[in-house]
């Protein structure tokens, strides 16, 4: 049987701190889930500095490209807002379809992802 102290003395724990105790642990899981999650997680603080990642080159074969994947990452960059994360699925969709377009090697993908 679980116990607290309450007012000094050692009482049983009820069915609901049991339950709090439980909610606990679970945010407290959550949020190391978290902190690891972003300790893998490469970040860019605005859409300027993931640019930055790219060469010249890179950038004017994005920005020249027709191949629809492509300007539809490039929309997309243009109207973000807040910093980009390496794992976001649209910046992985968008730099897949610039390995296929042949604009990035995938080896070049994973250097600009790389923490």
């Amino acid at each position: 049987m679980s116990t607290k102290i309450v007012n000094g003395e050692i009482v049983a724990l009820t069915a609901a701190d049991v339950a709090e105790r439980a909610a606990d642990e679970v945010a407290w899981e959550l949020v190391k889930a978290e902190r690891e999650e972003a300790n893998t997680r490469k970040i860019w603080p605005t859409v300027a500095d993931f640019y930055a990642e790219f060469t010249p080159t890179e950038k004017y074969l994005i920005q020249s490209s027709t191949i629809p994947a492509i300007v539809v990452a490039r929309g997309d960059l243009a109207m973000w807002r807040g910093d980009v994360w390496s794992d976001n699925a649209d910046v992985i969709a968008g730099l897949d379809a610039m390995v296929t377009a042949g604009v990035l090697t995938a080896e070049r993908k994973a250097e600009i992802l790389a923490k």
